[in-house]
């Protein structure tokens, strides 16, 4: 098991600060997955720029932070396959519940497991949901692609 810090993980991503919406997370080698938290106060930049009367976190950064997660593990996985870190190829969200400011702050946490990794293609079942993962705000699917001409060995 990996923890990580705001500091590695943004290495890892190569994001920046103003643009990374995990604060820590662990890569579970093990059971190949990787979970992220981020924690939102009602003092978020988002609720001042979207939905003004009834603001309410952005979906596309929900799959932001859903990416971000994912990514982790992604990484993990093809560094010892592949010479190229390659490109989300689809991204299939399915919006649960709206996280509003109302019940900010909140800490949600993102899961993202690994379904397969073949010829290149890698999917991963993805999550947000509360911390105490009673309120589920999307899940879905996401599929990454690395060009086999990078490949460097054998996927097992």
């Amino acid at each position: 098991m990996s923890n990580l810090n705001k500091k590695k993980i943004s290495k890892i991503l190569d994001i920046g600060s103003s643009f990374l919406f995990l604060d820590s997370a662990k890569i579970l080698e093990k059971k190949k997955c990787a979970i992220g938290q981020y924690k939102i106060n009602s003092s978020h930049w988002t609720f001042s720029s979207h939905l003004l009367k009834d603001p309410i976190f952005p979906g596309a950064l929900l799959v932001e932070i859903m990416c971000q997660t994912a990514m982790l593990i992604v990484y993990k996985d093809i560094e010892k396959y592949y010479n190229a870190k390659g490109f989300l190829r689809a991204v299939n969200i399915n919006f649960k519940n709206t996280l509003k400011r109302k019940i900010s702050p909140i800490k949600i946490r993102s899961e993202a497991k690994k379904i397969s990794l073949k010829r290149g293609i890698s999917i991963y079942k993805v999550k947000i949901t509360s911390l105490n993962n009673k309120t589920v705000f999307a899940d879905g699917e996401i599929t990454h692609f690395v060009p086999l001409k990078f490949i460097k060995k054998q996927v097992d």
